[in-house]
């Protein structure tokens, strides 16, 4: 390779221009050429003959130039260079606390200080990403699924409830799309900025479930969750011998499966109706659906500035009252066991297998991503 480029490179220097003295728009290529002779010189040893030792005669200088460290070929490459900027540019960018108009960076920013630089702090206090996910879940009582120890279902609404294990793994961010209400922030030119609250799927959870929650799918997710667990049982210490895990999924499967197949023929039946979404109080919703107080939920979660909205006992946007019917049926026949699995998997989804990464050798890297922004009520 390196003699080709030497041969190419002696015929170009061989070509005379018309106009030597023209100033060229190709400054830039030239400089890359001579990048490119650089790195020859570099490579070639010219004190061999290439007829007896082609190896030594193109790589002689380089290996004897490198002592086991390899050039960094990229370092010519104008579109590297510019990648190493831009990227430079970009950290610049999310480190500053400057205040932004733009929405998108004011997200990205958190999501780079929350996730991104996450994994320097944790690693600077010796805790893992595991560890720390794991830690957040035992101040409420016991990961089912990745205990040995029984799972006592009657102290399940004791310390910490239904409502609170929502409330938790949902502030400022919907992780349970499918089961917990969402505040809506909407502008409309003749009213302005107000808040409301829905009950209603988000579309794009719905684009995705709209393809079919088929017999192949249940299959690799429960293969997939199986190993999961296994592997965070091997990092904590637990044999998952001793747990109840592969039950547990199987339970896991079948609730998710009734509820996401709830809300797909809740929004198929209201694109249908092309009706607009049925409204109802708050304070309804609770009766309706009581596995868990919304209203309680509501103002652990929202920011400040909705509290006074939800105080008003607010309509509530649903699909259907038969909907929530519904809704609260499948809950009702839950046990709090698949429950508290389901929350759990919920953060441990978004936070451990997104952002922790396990390596063949089960090397543990990345961070975990506080997704939940915190407000006073849980420090």
């Amino acid at each position: 390779m390196h003699f080709v480029l030497l041969i190419l490179l002696r015929s170009i220097s061989s070509i005379q221009f018309t106009d030597p003295c023209e100033k060229s728009s190709q400054t830039n290529v030239a400089s890359d050429f001579t990048k490119l002779t650089d790195y020859l010189n570099y490579s070639v040893n010219y004190k061999v003959d290439p007829c007896e030792d082609f190896y030594q005669f193109s790589c002689g200088n380089w290996i004897a130039n490198t002592n086991g460290t390899l050039m960094n070929w990229e370092a010519i490459s104008l579109f590297s260079k510019l990648s190493r900027i831009y990227e430079q540019e970009q950290r610049k960018v999310l480190n500053s606390k400057e205040q932004s108009k733009s929405e998108a960076i004011t997200h990205a920013r958190k999501l780079y200080h929350r996730c991104i630089r996450a994994e320097e702090e944790w690693n600077s206090t010796g805790v893992s990403g595991i560890d720390y996910v794991m830690g957040k879940i035992e101040k409420f009582g016991i990961f089912p699924m990745l205990s040995e120890e029984p799972f006592d279902e009657a102290q399940f609404n004791a310390e910490f409830d239904f409502t609170w294990l929502l409330a938790y793994f949902n502030q400022d961010v919907t992780v349970l799309d499918v089961i917990v209400p969402d505040i809506i922030r909407d502008f409309r030119i003749d009213i302005g900025f107000f808040e409301k609250i829905s009950f209603v799927p988000r579309e794009t959870l719905l684009s995705y479930l709209g393809k079919g929650f088929t017999r192949k799918l249940q299959m690799n997710f429960t293969e997939f969750l199986l190993r999961l667990m296994k592997m965070i049982a091997a990092d904590k210490g637990i044999s998952h011998h001793k747990t109840n895990m592969q039950p547990d999924i199987l339970d896991l499967r079948i609730f998710m499966r009734e509820i996401y197949a709830l809300s797909t023929e809740s929004s198929l039946q209201k694109n249908q109706e092309k009706n607009a979404p049925f409204s109802i109080n708050l304070s309804q919703v609770d009766k309706t659906i009581y596995e868990a107080n919304w209203t309680e939920y509501l103002f652990l979660t929202a920011p400040p500035i909705a509290h006074p909205y939800i105080a008003e006992d607010p309509d509530v946007n649903v699909p259907s009252e038969e909907y929530i019917k519904r809704l609260n049926k499948v809950l009702n026949e839950t046990s709090p066991r698949t429950l508290t699995n389901y929350d759990w998997n919920g953060i441990t989804f978004l936070e451990v297998i997104r952002l922790v990464e396990y390596s063949k050798t089960h090397s543990r890297v990345g961070c975990v991503c506080e997704a939940n922004y915190k407000y006073k009520t849980f420090e």
